[in-house]
């Protein structure tokens, strides 16, 4: 068990590492991706700490996050759906599934 536990730790402190690259984010509001989730994290409740997974997942190119706007069941202020285009969808109502969109920018260096 603790040799499983101390590689995987190292497993993923080295992962980190080699990610730990952050990105500028372009605000769209009442924006959204359709057919593009790639994670749900329910009620994250901390804008910043999406923008960091988003960060930290190769495959997101940008996130939407709850606002809100409506009272769809299936979103909350607080969201974050990480999203693998940066495309936004014409046929998304983001004011009723109460989110906005941020699609990854430049590197911060």
């Amino acid at each position: 068990m603790f040799k499983y536990f101390f590689f995987l730790t190292c497993f993923l402190s080295h992962a980190t590492a080699e990610t730990n690259v952050r990105y500028n984010y372009i605000h769209y509001p009442m924006k959204c991706i359709n057919h593009e989730n790639i994670v749900f994290y329910d009620r994250l409740n901390d804008l910043e700490k999406c923008k960091w997974y988003c960060d930290m997942e190769p495959r997101c190119l940008a996130f939407e996050y709850g606002v809100g706007y409506g009272k769809h069941p299936d979103y909350h202020p607080g969201d974050c759906i990480l999203q693998s285009s940066r495309s936004t969808s014409s046929n998304c109502n983001a004011a009723n599934w109460q989110l906005d969109l941020y699609v990854k920018g430049s590197v911060i260096t």
